[in-house]
């Protein structure tokens, strides 16, 4: 059985905190870089992001030969219109959304008895 010492499992806690105060010194440097960009002009405010030279220059062609070539490759000509119809019914309603709807019927169904008596000569 193998003990560890203290001495070195302090060491490990020492380095694993110098790993972490590196890590907030390099975003502390990469802020203080983008901040000097910004004072020279290298940069101007709102939302800024790498963009390829290339894509920059890059002309836009409308190769209307090349598209019809690709439109014949992957055009299908099927001799009847392939279909999948389905016919589903409702799906069936939660039970306490069912007993409401019950619920609200009989209610609705003594309203209309009621009305039908007030309405009737007698």
């Amino acid at each position: 059985m193998v003990m560890e010492s203290d001495t070195e499992s302090d060491f490990s806690e020492e380095e694993e905190y110098s790993d972490y105060e590196e890590l907030i010194s390099d975003d502390d440097e990469s802020d203080g870089e983008l901040q000097r960009a910004f004072e020279r002009g290298d940069i101007k405010p709102g939302l800024n992001f790498a963009a390829d030279i290339d894509a920059r220059n890059k002309e836009m062609k409308n190769d209307v030969a090349g598209l019809e070539q690709k439109l014949k490759e992957f055009k299908q000509s099927l001799p009847w219109i392939e279909r999948l119809d389905f016919t589903n019914t409702p799906a069936p309603l939660a039970p306490e959304l069912d007993v409401e709807i019950a619920e609200h019927a009989r209610v609705r169904e003594t309203r209309m008895k009621g009305t039908v008596k007030e309405l009737q000569p007698g």
